[in-house]
C-alpha cells in the first residue's frame, strides 16, 4: 500500500511541475486600465470579448453603451483627464469609439481618443489585447465622459 501512495504522490508532483512549467507560462498577463480625472481615480466595466489559447479560439460579446448604460461609470473631462494603461497591449495599440448621448456613433476603431470639444454626455468604449507568445485575451472597456 505505501508504495502505491508513494507512486500517487510522485506522479502528482510530477503532474503539478508540468503544469508549472508549462500551462502557467502560457497564460496571457491581463493588464489593467484606469482612468484619472479631477483627481481621482475611475474603473472602466471591463467585458471580456475574445481569447485564444494553445490554438483554440473562443468568443465573448461586445457591448453596447446602451446596453450598461447605468453600469458605467461617469467621468468628467477635466485638465488632467487620463487613461492609464498598465501592461502591454499585444496588438499594437488600443482601439477606441466615442458615441454622442443618443448614442450616435461619433468616431469607431479610432488609435487614440480624441476628447469632444461640445459639452454633453458622451460614452467610450476601448479595447486591449494582453498578450503572452501566441495566445492572447481581448477585453473592452466602456465609460461615460462629461464634457463642459
Amino acid at each position: 500500500m505505501k508504495g502505491i501512495l508513494r507512486a500517487f504522490v510522485m506522479g502528482m508532483a510530477l503532474l503539478l511541475t508540468a503544469f508549472w512549467l508549462t500551462g502557467c507560462e502560457s497564460r496571457p498577463k491581463i493588464g489593467s486600465v484606469l482612468i484619472i480625472a479631477g483627481g481621482i481615480e475611475y474603473a472602466p466595466l471591463r467585458n471580456w470579448v475574445c481569447s485564444r489559447e494553445n490554438g483554440v479560439m473562443a468568443d465573448g460579446m461586445r457591448l453596447q453603451p446602451r446596453m450598461v448604460e447605468g453600469d458605467l461609470p461617469t467621468v468628467p473631462l477635466t485638465q488632467d483627464f487620463e487613461i492609464v494603461i498598465q501592461g502591454e497591449d499585444a496588438s499594437g495599440g488600443l482601439s477606441y469609439a466615442l458615441y454622442d448621448e443618443e448614442f450616435n456613433s461619433l468616431c469607431f476603431s479610432a488609435s487614440q481618443l480624441v476628447p469632444p470639444e461640445e459639452p454633453g454626455l458622451y460614452f467610450v468604449s476601448m479595447e486591449a489585447s494582453w498578450a503572452y507568445k501566441d495566445d492572447y485575451e481581448r477585453f473592452q472597456y466602456l465609460f461615460k465622459l462629461k464634457a463642459g
